[in-house]
């Protein structure tokens, strides 16, 4: 590209760099089956953000403390420690969102809204496992209805959570 990278800040070629290089690792784990699509796509984002405001907090400490790489490197931290604190609290509120409102955030987030085998277990269904699903023909005139007494009616609230990495189903 010649002369167009000379005005390039070393910083930005740094920084971009550590980004390809972390995302070429996450699509090997993705490749291997470590990760999943959404965690791949969440750590890059978790990486932009804290790279960038380590980025931002080298050059604005190196304003404040003149001192030759002394400033760049306090903040670096400061600002990496930043951006790791708002990236973690703003994933809280998403999540929250999600739990609450059934919201994807485009797909990142799993909702799973089948109920788990203990709950259903408490309710007083059977879980079996079914390895094999056969289907049988039905004869409306064997059918016959009875009453079944009911003796207490337990009521369960359901509570939706966070159950798994990215997944939000009931608790």
């Amino acid at each position: 590209m010649g002369e167009s990278l000379k005005n390039v800040s070393p910083a930005g070629i740094a920084a971009a760099t550590t980004l390809s290089v972390n995302a070429i690792q996450y699509a090997i784990q993705v490749q291997q089956g470590a990760l999943t699509n959404s965690q791949f796509a969440l750590n890059c984002i978790r990486d932009t953000i804290m790279i960038s405001t380590g980025v931002g907090g080298a050059a604005l400490g190196q304003v404040i403390i003149p001192v030759p790489l002394l400033g760049a490197l306090i903040g670096n931290v400061v600002g990496s420690t930043l951006g790791g604190i708002v990236y973690q609290g703003s994933y809280q509120v998403v999540m929250e969102a999600c739990v609450e409102s059934g919201w994807t955030v485009f797909g990142l987030i799993e909702q799973d809204y089948s109920l788990p085998a203990d709950l259903l277990e408490r309710a007083g269904y059977q879980v079996l496992p079914i390895q094999r699903l056969e289907l049988c023909t039905f004869n409306p005139q064997r059918f016959q209805i009875r009453e079944m007494p009911i003796a207490r009616l337990d009521i369960i609230p359901l509570r939706r959570g966070v159950i798994a990495c990215n997944v939000v189903g009931y608790l």
